[in-house]
């Protein structure tokens, strides 16, 4: 029950008050005299008038009580509404808030103090609205904002960058209505402040995204091409296998044959200048066909199709066998570190071609001298070996491509030992990692799968 019904029944009790009275004195009028002297008082006027008042006086003791008992309701449940949506309020994740038209906030909920760090007591004592602001410009155009809800217009949604207590920055969008009073005048604002940082770092990496999307689509165009390149060598090189292994062969082993023959010839003379020149041109079509054949091989590797044979392997014994293959120049000490029982798991003929490839790029990269160190442990799962020496390194700008195929730093070569070294090992369930620095050397680094032993 409001306050306007009740001051209404008041208001009609007293009049029914007023009209009794007024009854009583008009109906006496012509008696006065006998009013005045109760002696002679007509008693029956003066009882109707008692019982008029006691009737009166009975309704507006009822209607007291009606209305008192329906007011305590209507009290209760306001402050059961009351309860129940502050409550609301306060289980909300949004902040919520009511300030007055200077902008100081008297009511916030609890989102608001867990976000902007203030206590309840801080905020009833009254924070405006421009200590949460950053800049001074967002300052103004909030007061502006505000001033065109007081006048009724309707508010967008506005986002600016707010701070905590703390001085952390946020972004938060601002959402506001007017509070009015009964004549309709603005007496303050209500609203919601609504964290947006998280969406709106979204954005921002959305927008990064499609900005690198061109970069990426040129990217992946460019390892197409690539790949097309590469697939097109691959063609290329089974063409040239096949063209030219058998002559090639046919050459290293003639050659070979000719140079012995000369040798043990049992001739006058016979270390004649003449037949050591023979010899050493011999050696050297010898060692070219043999390049040439390596370089035949690279391409068929990179292009075939890999089936390797796996075996377990001494490593120590299958180390030996392959420097033993190999012409170690007399500057250049060979380190190794290496246990007598150590095996592992690959295809001999695969592994021989790729550390073959791998200690003669060390050797030809320490011309004036250096150490080749070879290590070799067990990991959990898998044996490392590690090719390390200290030559001229290689630059920061080609690691990133070292293995490639056709990218190398020599003056001889395709730039191919080191793809197809890496194809090779990875055919073996490994892989191949490479670490160098310009002047100080390079280590090559091979993890074979322990688990197949």
């Amino acid at each position: 029950m409001s306050g306007t019904c009740w001051n209404r029944d008041i208001k009609e009790l007293i009049r029914t008050l007023a009209e009794a009275e007024a009854a009583i004195k008009i109906s006496t009028d012509s008696q006065v005299d006998a009013v005045l002297d109760p002696v002679t008082a007509t008693p029956m006027l003066l009882r109707h008038a008692q019982e008029a008042l006691l009737r009166a006086k009975d309704d507006l003791e009822k209607q007291v009580l009606q209305r008192t008992k329906e007011l305590a309701l209507s009290n209760e449940a306001l402050a059961k509404s009351e309860a129940r949506f502050r409550e609301m309020a306060e289980l909300l994740p949004d902040m919520i808030y009511e300030m007055d038209t200077a902008l100081n906030i008297n009511y916030a909920n609890r989102a608001a103090f867990e976000t902007f760090g203030y206590s309840q007591k801080e905020f009833a004592e009254g924070i405006n609205v421009s200590q949460l602001l950053v800049a001074e410009d967002e300052i103004k155009c909030v007061r502006e904002t505000f001033s065109t809800i007081a006048l009724g217009q309707p508010h967008q949604l506005h986002t600016y960058r707010m701070k905590k207590k703390d001085g952390t920055l946020f972004f938060c969008e601002l959402k506001s209505a007017p509070i009015q009073d009964a004549g309709g005048k603005v007496t303050g604002f209500r609203g919601i402040f609504r964290d947006i940082t998280e969406h709106m770092m979204a954005d921002e990496q959305l927008k990064r995204y499609s900005d690198d999307l061109e970069i990426i689509v040129e990217d992946r165009t460019k390892r197409l091409r690539d790949a097309e390149r590469l697939a097109a060598i691959g063609e290329t090189a089974v063409m040239i296998g096949h063209d030219l292994r058998n002559p090639l062969q046919n050459l290293v082993t003639t050659t070979y044959l000719a140079r012995l023959k000369v040798e043990n010839l049992s001739i006058p003379d016979i270390n004649r200048p003449e037949k050591q020149a023979l010899i050493t041109d011999l050696r050297t079509i010898e060692e070219q066909s043999n390049y040439m054949n390596r370089m035949v091989l690279d391409l068929q590797d990179y292009a075939r199709p890999l089936s390797p044979e796996m075996r377990v392997v001494d490593l120590m014994p299958f180390m030996n066998k392959v420097l033993s293959s190999l012409v170690i120049p007399s500057d250049i000490e060979v380190q190794m570190d290496i246990k007598d029982e150590l095996t592992w798991k690959i295809d001999p003929t695969m592994m021989t071609r790729v550390l073959a490839n791998l200690i003669t790029n060390a050797i030809q990269a320490m011309p004036h001298g250096g150490t080749l160190a070879l290590a070799a442990a067990r990991t959990e799962g898998e044996v490392v070996l590690t090719v390390r020496d200290t030559g001229v390194g290689i630059s920061a700008d080609i690691m990133p491509e070292i293995f490639r195929p056709l990218i190398t730093t020599k003056a001889r070569g395709m730039g191919m030992g080191l793809s197809v070294g890496k194809r090779l090992v990875e055919a073996q369930g490994g892989h191949i990692n490479i670490d160098s620095e310009v002047d100080k050397g390079t280590a090559v680094v091979i993890k074979v799968p322990y688990k197949h032993i």
